[in-house]
């Protein structure tokens, strides 16, 4: 029988997997959503209103569930929190660099509210973490 893991690691349950397949598809989703060609409907005002809250909302969603995937039976600590909103940092850059390719705007405006919405993510995690820790003690 092998030995369980040592420090940190604690030992999965068998549908761990699908918390990253869920994250896998939801990151695949948002990186189809953003980079679909800008096609204005006749007739409507144009939908910039909600381009701002959109992006905040989207990574605070992506940024709660990698917290998720990654921290499952772990504290989410200082440098994992730091470590999630780098790498979001760096996908944040890449897809507004990458979406004048697909006749759309890169907005640093949007990069900003990427990175308002990864550390609401983020915070709603260590908050239902803390409360989920308080509530088995």
């Amino acid at each position: 029988m092998a030995a369980p893991p040592e420090g940190d690691e604690p030992i999965h349950p068998p549908w761990y997997r699908w918390r990253w397949a869920m994250l896998a598809a939801y990151w695949l989703v948002m990186l189809a959503a953003t980079h679909r060609p800008a096609k204005p409907t006749p007739g409507a005002p144009p939908a910039t209103h909600i381009d701002k809250p959109a992006h905040a909302v989207g990574f605070a969603i992506l940024a709660w569930m990698l917290a998720w995937c990654w921290c499952a039976g772990l504290p989410l600590t200082f440098r994992r929190a730091a470590i999630i909103l780098g790498v979001l940092l760096a996908y944040s850059v890449l897809d507004e660099l990458t979406q004048p390719w697909f006749a759309r705007t890169c907005d640093p405006l949007d990069l900003l509210a990427d990175l308002v919405g990864a550390a609401i993510g983020l915070g709603a995690f260590a908050l239902m973490s803390r409360r989920r820790e308080r509530a088995q003690t």
